[in-house]
């Protein structure tokens, strides 16, 4: 698979099952599907920094056009979660795992945080870090990477959050 066409299947996948999107993308592009493990075999050679920078141009884009606003501001929700990985060990030792007071578990966790657009519902941006990572810091690195997106620089903008975020920054 090109990097062309694994880069317009992760645009156009949404929320099919791989197997069923590999199907309707190959017959809408007129070539031979590849199985579902070809399929993911050519996703974990893709660089992740290539998917960001196309994330980060399409929001770039996208607010220099006609966008939807809450009373003139755009309206941003951040939020993380925890994220149950593959096992294996050097997962585990990247990202750690979650325990108790009676045992630590064997599954490794990761802390995921996401800026997402409430009213034109896209993901601004998304981290994955350790599972005991600061949720503040995530926040942080959304803040940064807001800046750093020309269009959005002279924006006027709410970021909502829930109490998990004191901060005096």
């Amino acid at each position: 698979m090109s990097l062309k066409d694994l880069t317009v299947s992760l645009l156009k996948m949404v929320s099919k099952t791989t197997t069923l999107f590999l199907i309707e993308f190959f017959e809408w592009y007129g070539k031979t599907p590849i199985t579902k493990q070809s399929y993911s075999e050519a996703r974990g050679k893709l660089n992740h920094g290539a998917i960001k920078a196309i994330n980060y141009d399409f929001i770039d884009g996208y607010y220099e056009k006609e966008y939807k606003t809450y009373k003139g501001n755009i309206l941003l929700s951040v939020d993380a979660s925890g994220i149950s990985l593959p096992i294996s060990e050097e997962i585990r030792e990247h990202f750690g795992c979650p325990s108790n007071q009676n045992q630590i578990s064997k599954t490794p966790v990761g802390n995921g945080s996401y800026l997402y657009d409430l009213e034109n519902e896209i993901i601004i941006n998304g981290v994955l870090r350790p599972y005991a990572y600061s949720e503040r810091e995530m926040l942080f690195e959304h803040i940064r990477i807001i800046r750093k997106i020309a269009s959005l620089k002279d924006k006027k903008i709410i970021v909502i959050m829930d109490r998990g975020y004191p901060s005096i920054e």
